[in-house]
């Protein structure tokens, strides 16, 4: 869904990998009697920087997502 919007790109690979390990520290963490509010913090942080919340969003300016090649572009161009 980051992708298609134009928000994450490749050099987001190593932040989208420490979303997903502290979000699944988090759920561990829930399920075992609660979650450190530290934990959450640093969630809510990762969020902004990956644009995951409505106000990171606001700022964002992404990229157009690419259209889908009919095939006719390597022809006429763009």
């Amino acid at each position: 869904m980051l992708a298609r919007a134009g928000v994450l790109k490749a050099s987001d690979h190593d932040l989208l990998v420490t979303y997903c390990e502290t979000f699944a520290a988090y759920l561990d963490a829930v399920r075992s009697g609660g979650a450190p509010m530290s934990m959450v913090g640093q969630l809510r942080q990762l969020m902004g920087e990956l644009g995951m919340t409505p106000a990171a969003r606001a700022r964002i300016t992404a990229d157009k997502a690419p259209e889908a090649d009919n095939g006719k572009a390597r022809f006429f161009g763009s």
